[in-house]
């Protein structure tokens, strides 16, 4: 009687260890289980696609993006030969004849990036009825003697948010780029002035996604996350975005 009873708790034993072990083999890959859930020691994702033959890079027949002339640029340069090609006497544009028509070649570059800085100057006007004086309101966003604009504010937030660039870089790539000497702090506070701005938007994203028929949503992980509106290294949280 015994023996029977330690074999049947025996056997119960070895059913809960089986389920257990099973429990912890589980996975965004082999279960129902989110990819969240897996956590940073998650398994490499498995491609599902199969090899084409094809040959990595723009495949026959396929649409180009090549860069094409405009037809009305920004500015023109004229290019006259500084002297003949038959002779070597020299050449003066204003007495030569021209021929033909020129060769057009386009350069197409960013010009360089300087921060422009715009005086407000906020007059103040006396009242020749009332002898009361009136000083001009300064305008939108111009709130301090020296203040960023919106610009630049749009800027820092969209490489941090979009680009995931940690605030540090975005500041050294404002003074690198334009000669904007700005903190990390600054940083932080544009991107939350952004997520404000933007913040009705964003509401209005959710009603129709929440309102759709279907909805895909996935997750990607971000290392480096704001916590506090201060970068903790070593802290990772999950990003859902949602598609319709």
């Amino acid at each position: 009687m015994e023996n029977t009873e330690l074999r049947r708790e025996n056997a119960v034993l070895r059913a809960e260890n089986t389920e257990l072990r099973r429990k912890l083999g589980l996975n965004s890959t082999n279960s129902s289980k989110p990819p969240s859930s897996d956590g940073l020691g998650k398994p490499p994702p498995a491609s599902m696609r199969g090899r084409s033959g094809r040959k990595p890079g723009k495949q026959p027949g396929g649409t180009g993006t090549a860069l094409s002339q405009v037809p009305v640029p920004d500015e023109q340069v004229d290019h006259y030969p500084p002297a003949c090609g038959g002779c070597g006497d020299g050449l003066d544009p204003a007495t030569a004849v021209p021929t033909g028509v020129p060769v057009v070649r386009q350069l197409f570059d960013v010009p360089d990036i300087r921060v422009r800085v715009t005086e407000h100057l906020l007059h103040q006007l006396v009242c020749s009825g009332c002898g009361a004086r009136t000083r001009a309101a300064a305008p939108a966003g111009v709130t301090g003697p020296a203040v960023y604009g919106p610009t630049v504010t749009m800027l820092a937030a969209y490489l941090a948010a979009q680009h995931h660039i940690p605030v540090a870089r975005v500041a050294e790539i404002l003074a690198d780029v334009a000669g904007i000497e700005v903190s990390t702090g600054w940083v932080t506070t544009a991107c939350a002035r952004m997520a404000e701005a933007v913040g009705p938007a964003n509401e209005a994203i959710k009603d129709a996604i929440a309102a759709a028929p279907v909805a895909y949503f996935d997750e990607t992980v971000r290392h480096g996350a704001l916590c506090n509106r201060v970068e903790v290294k070593g802290l990772h949280r999950w990003a859902v975005a949602a598609a319709w």
